[in-house]
């Protein structure tokens, strides 16, 4: 009797073959290896699933171990890029091959369930291949096509280069503020098109944003022969690793610009043995400075204008433009440049409107009455704070000159860097990174190798901290002299102290320095290093 019992009980599914394929196929679609499980095929879930999670877990220990902000910096090697690409395509097969298995291993009540698999396994491909889908193929690929623009050759002081369409207009009111005739140094109206228009004044011979009487053109006047030649000095051979950062101003006109002045020059130069950091800041108006190929620059031409001057002497520079700078800022601090990157300031506004502007900490008071918008409207005024700037208020942030050394000029370009790299990895900007690099590497130009671009940004971040000692050759710090424009024909011009630059480079490089290789000079009492960019009396920290 209990058998004819058992064989009127109703059968239960073998090996699960009742469960759906289209719902393992969709399950399968949310993570590899879970349809199979769903399917009670362990095994071959397992199979599906492995791979892809220890993919996942080991991604994820990299990005906590180097930090998100230089995981991300590693996408701008294009090697890395473009690898990341192949492993996406790798992933997406994979993927697409855990959604079709569990699809044919489940239950199908009929042959129309198979538009679900092609559904799902088309979902999968599309998103590889849009370049809107973070981590999808052609977003990766695009971002290493985008990388090659930092390495593209492009030479703004000897080539002419798009800088846009001219000067933005702010769409933020409550920042930039210009003069009134109120007698408080600036009234409350902002920056607006209902503001009446103040000229701007280009004749004033005090004005740092006219532009000098023009220079002719001149032959390198008679001066020392060079007591080493740095083109010949191997710069990885000395265990510091010397980068020069190059602010390019072109007066942000808009359209075609040739022959780009270098207004902000940095070396940055870092001990690899010890970790210590200096920087050394060469302010624009240098003037009758020695040259490595011997004699001195000529007339009242400035180091800013060194690069372009170099194009038209081409037997005499070989290298014109800024590999020529760095052969000559490198033999001004007596130590070969190692790599030098350049920032054509005037691409800043495009960009930082492209990702929705950024957010700083201003620590000290900036008042400009004479800077210039492009639109015959003059001024700009920012109180200290946390603000968030568009890119025409970012671009008169890194721009203003009154009441600020250059090197304080170039400290608030690095920093708005920084807050660009933090807002390009907002979530809303991820999707659009492949364009943002293409943006960036427009006005971003390096000869540092791609695979280490991110030990570049790395070395450009410690500007923000305290480094071991920052040094700015002006003549208000003591490392030059400045001669009224009244004795210069007219032109704001300061002309260096080479035996304190050269003891410098003796007490910061040691037997390194290529001063101290070719006879040390005789001591000189040597000025202070520049203070920290601390707030100033009515600053604050943010």
């Amino acid at each position: 009797m209990s058998q004819a019992v058992d064989r009127g009980a109703p059968r239960r599914p073998v090996n699960n073959q009742h469960k759906s394929g289209a719902v393992a196929a969709l399950l399968s679609f949310i993570f590899p290896g879970l349809g199979q499980a769903y399917l009670g095929r362990k095994r071959e879930a397992l199979t599906f699933a492995l791979p892809v999670l220890a993919l996942f877990f080991v991604l994820v220990a990299w990005v906590v171990s180097t930090g998100l902000a230089r995981a991300g910096a590693k996408l701008l090697d294009p090697t890395v890029a473009g690898l990341a690409a192949i492993v996406s395509v790798v992933v997406v097969v994979w993927w697409a091959a855990a959604v079709v298995t569990a699809w044919r291993a489940g239950f199908h009540s009929s042959q129309a369930t198979i538009a679900v698999p092609v559904a799902l396994v088309a979902l999968l491909f599309i998103g590889s291949i849009s370049d809107r889908v973070p981590l999808g193929a052609s977003w990766l690929y695009s971002i290493s096509v985008a990388d090659h623009g930092f390495d593209s050759g492009l030479d703004c002081t000897i080539q002419d280069c798009n800088t846009g369409d001219g000067l933005p207009t702010p769409t933020n009111g409550t920042v930039a503020q210009i003069p009134t005739g109120s007698p408080s140094p600036y009234g409350s109206a902002t920056f607006g098109p209902t503001l009446a228009a103040t000229p701007t004044s280009t004749d004033d011979g005090d004005d740092d944003y006219a532009p000098d009487p023009t220079e002719p053109p001149a032959s390198i006047e008679p001066g020392p022969s060079p007591s080493f030649d740095i083109t010949k000095i191997d710069a990885q051979d000395d265990g510091w690793l010397n980068v020069l950062l190059l602010g390019l101003d072109t007066r942000c006109a808009g359209g075609l610009v040739t022959g780009a002045n270098t207004d902000s020059m940095i070396v940055v130069s870092a001990n690899a043995a010890t970790g210590q950091v200096y920087m050394f800041s060469f302010p624009r108006d240098m003037a009758q400075f020695p040259l490595y190929v011997g004699g001195t620059m000529p007339g009242y031409w400035k180091l800013n204008t060194f690069a372009g001057y170099t194009k038209g002497y081409p037997d005499t520079f070989p290298d014109p433009g800024q590999p020529a700078l760095a052969y000559e800022i490198g033999f001004l601090i007596g130590m070969p440049i190692d790599y030098y990157a350049s920032i054509n300031i005037c691409g800043f506004p495009q960009l930082i409107d492209e990702i929705g502007g950024v957010d700083i900490c201003n620590t000290k008071t900036i008042d400009d009455p004479s800077y210039p918008w492009g639109n015959g409207q003059t001024g700009y005024h920012l109180d200290p704070g946390p603000v968030h700037l568009d890119g025409a208020n970012a671009l008169a942030y890194a721009r203003s000159r009154h009441g600020s050394s250059d090197f304080a000029r170039a400290r608030r370009q690095q920093q708005l860097l920084t807050a660009i790299r933090q807002a390009i990895l907002t979530p809303q900007n991820l999707a659009r990174l492949p364009d943002i690099i293409t943006s960036m590497g427009d006005i971003v130009h390096t000869d540092y190798p791609p695979n280490q671009i991110d030990q570049l940004l790395q070395l450009a971040n410690q500007i923000q901290s305290d480094p071991t000692g920052s040094y700015v050759f002006g003549s208000s710090t003591g490392w030059a002299e400045h001669l009224p424009r009244t004795e210069t024909n007219g032109r704001s011009v300061e002309f260096l102290d080479m035996d304190k630059i050269a003891a410098l480079s003796i007490q910061v490089f040691g037997n390194k320095s290529q001063y101290w290789t070719n006879g040390p000079l005789p001591s000189v009492q040597l000025p202070q290093p520049a203070p920290s960019d601390t707030p100033a009396p009515g600053g604050t920290q943010c």
